[in-house]
């Protein structure tokens, strides 16, 4: 869509009964709402409808493409909707999976711009972690004061671009003269991609600005000679990190191709982070609409699971319905069929591909929810496996919706709309089920998560990970959740090991505490938290128009 075929985004946040004088404008087509959610006696009284998806192809399977188009479809019936989805990051726009606004006629805009710098919100906590890292740095170098171990440092520099190079490196600190018994550090570092980084999940959950301030302050950095944690307050840095980020912390209002609004804020991976549009935006959008759509990053096992247990239950969020989100070519990707062979008629590894979709239902049911099935259709698709696929489903009892929303916006997922419209007036919205809080320790929480959704027979815990334990529970943060990091193409810790595996070992690698998150990365297998560009990236098919 050309830019002059958008709406001004003043008549967007007229939608939602917005007046222009809290808007923060970025040019004509996005704004920044400068709302005081805090001195609003609205309620969150909107209905909340979370897409979720099966193990994905490397490449993803339409799920922001659904939920845009979902949007659409809800507004073509007349109701008040708002989408509350995430800000893309730059290293999956030029690595593989290109931008992130959707696709066809199901898209956020406008693209080019959102899929770029949009409104500075990944490059202010960029710049905010690596003042932290800068500044922790100068600590040491002027005489290190809080006796932080330089081989003890927690906290990564950061990067929104994939570049491998920077995953390990070497720097030296060394002391001026000045200080008494001048040292000189040779320190291990590395980067992060910008959304694998702690300070982003804490940007993710904070409550408001008060929260955020909190959290920021006990974010753990690094460890002490003693072995004490040493807190970012103890840098005094706070009210610095804050000055970068309060205007990144206005959640941005941007529009659909049919121009319905749409909050479009925060963005952390769901495979090595917690995987969610900001909680402010979320619940500023379920006090602006009646219908709010979200989205949880990769499959039911990692984003509706961190969904549920590290955003909605701890903030009373209710889910009023799930929609779990494949594809044909999803299903046979995990029966082990070669993309060169995802065209051709294949019933036999739709059938075999079956079990991982019904994994992810059952996920879902583990949640205490229905899904609603939904499949987004891709080009190529034919109709006898769609067909085929459709009967498989009745047989248990389950509807299938088909989703043309790349093609048709809209107008594509109408019945779903329908019935997500009806069945949601009949039946209140009930309280998401937390999983995690049936155990306090969150050694038992990694075990009940692997064996309950992922279908593991154990796990094991690596030398690191036991020493990463010792070191948790001696500073008493054992009964905090946990957030998983794994591959998203599989239920295991393997990406190869694919569709419905049962009685595996999931191998828990390391431990990282992100106290100012609120929660315990488990990282499990080989998991890497700045991605290399692919060999033929998407950079090299991007035109400057």
């Amino acid at each position: 869509m050309k830019r002059e075929e958008l709406t001004d985004i003043k008549e967007v946040a007229a939608k939602l009964n917005l007046r222009a004088n809290e808007l923060q404008q970025y040019g004509t087509f996005a704004a920044k709402i400068a709302y005081d959610w805090q001195q609003d006696n609205l309620p969150e009284a909107g209905k909340l409808i979370l897409l979720t998806a099966t193990s994905p192809t490397p490449a993803g399977e339409g799920k922001t493409t659904t939920a845009i188009g979902l949007i659409d479809a809800l507004a073509k019936l007349h109701k008040n909707v708002c989408g509350a989805l995430r800000e893309p990051s730059m290293g999956p726009t030029f690595g593989l999976k290109g931008g992130a606004c959707g696709g066809g006629k199901a898209q956020v805009l406008p693209a080019e711009d959102i899929n770029l710098h949009f409104t500075g919100d990944l490059a202010a906590i960029t710049q905010a972690n690596n003042l932290l890292a800068a500044c922790l740095d100068n600590h040491i170098y002027w005489g290190n004061s809080l006796q932080i171990d330089p081989q003890r440092i927690l906290l990564k520099r950061a990067l929104d671009m994939n570049d491998r190079s920077l995953r390990n490196f070497t720097y030296t600190i060394k002391q001026p003269a000045t200080v008494p018994n001048a040292q000189t550090y040779v320190i291990n570092g590395s980067y992060t991609i910008t959304a694998a980084s702690e300070l982003l999940a804490i940007f993710g959950l904070a409550k408001d600005f008060a929260d955020l301030r909190y959290r920021l302050d006990h974010m753990v950095l690094a460890y002490n000679f003693a072995g004490e944690p040493v807190y970012t307050r103890q840098l005094k840095i706070t009210d610095a990190l804050l000055t970068i980020l309060q205007t990144a912390f206005n959640p941005n209002l941007v529009q659909t191709a049919e121009h319905n609004p749409v909050l479009l804020h925060g963005g952390a991976f769901a495979n090595i982070a917690n995987g969610t549009n900001t909680l402010v935006s979320t619940k500023l959008a379920l006090r602006l609409a009646d219908y709010v759509v979200t989205e949880a990053g990769f499959g039911s096992d990692l984003g509706l699971e961190k969904y549920c247990d590290l955003l909605a239950a701890p903030n009373n969020l209710h889910l009023a319905a799930v929609v779990l989100v494949s594809s044909l070519r999803a299903l046979k990707y995990q029966a082990g069929i070669k993309p060169d062979d995802w065209q051709k008629i294949n019933l036999e590894a739709v059938r075999k591909g079956f079990a991982n979709l019904q994994r992810h239902i059952e996920i879902v049911r583990t949640f205490k929810r229905n899904p609603y099935v939904c499949l987004n259709v891709f080009p190529d698709d034919n109709m006898e496996e769609i067909n085929y696929l459709q009967s498989l489903l009745q047989e248990r009892g389950i509807k299938l919706y088909v989703s043309h929303v790349y093609a048709a916006g809209g107008e594509g997922i109408l019945p779903l709309a329908r019935d997500l419209c009806c069945d949601l007036e009949e039946n209140p919205s009930r309280n998401t089920y937390n999983l995690q809080a049936e155990t306090s320790d969150f050694k038992e929480r990694i075990e009940l998560i692997a064996k309950k959704l992922y279908g593991a027979a154990a796990v094991e815990f690596s030398e690191q990970a036991q020493a990463d334990i010792a070191a948790i529970t001696r500073q008493g943060w054992q009964n905090l959740p946990v957030c998983i990091a794994k591959t998203p193409l599989s239920f295991t810790d393997n990406a190869k090991n694919l569709n419905a595996p049962q009685n595996f070992v999931l191998t828990v690698t390391s431990l990282k505490p992100y106290t100012g998150a609120g929660f315990i990365v488990a990282a499990c297998g080989k998991i890497l938290t700045l991605p290399g560009l692919p060999a033929d990236p998407a950079a090299c098919h991007m035109r400057c128009l």
